[in-house]
């Protein structure tokens, strides 16, 4: 895994967690709007009962992989956390903050820092070798 790799999993991570929360609603909403209405009529069909169980498992199923990704976004978030607190370099573990742990766009890191591109892209390069040199001492 690259560098650039481990400083992205909490982004992917929060990306799906995000699909994953509006499915939820998508499926709440559609058993919400097919669930059976109390009138004089014959119970429903069994096909209808036999759909909704489905939706409700299907519930079910998803807030269990939400909690898991919301757990998992809590680990992932705090290693790369201790990974920029680990870089002495205040501008370099800013950099790395704003765009892996507040997801923000290069666009307003540069306006942030008033900085032009290519002198970020240096600084992030720069930064993302500091995680690895760090990683390493780590490790031994």
């Amino acid at each position: 895994m690259t560098n650039k790799e481990f400083m992205k999993r909490a982004f992917e991570i929060d990306r799906r967690l995000k699909a994953r929360r509006r499915r939820l609603e998508y499926l709440r909403s559609r058993i919400a709007a097919s669930s059976p209405q109390v009138t004089g009529i014959p119970k429903t069909s069994p096909i209808v009962t036999s759909v909704m169980e489905e939706q409700a498992v299907r519930i079910l199923d998803l807030e269990m992989c939400i909690q898991k990704d919301e757990r998992d976004l809590a680990v992932v978030r705090q290693e790369i956390k201790e990974s920029i607190d680990a870089i002495r370099n205040e501008t370099l573990s800013t950099i790395l903050q704003m765009r892996y742990l507040d997801y923000m766009t290069w666009e307003d890191i540069m306006a942030s820092l008033d900085y032009c591109r290519s002198y970020l892209y240096e600084l992030h390069g720069r930064a993302l070798r500091a995680v690895i040199q760090k990683n390493i001492e780590k490790r031994t």
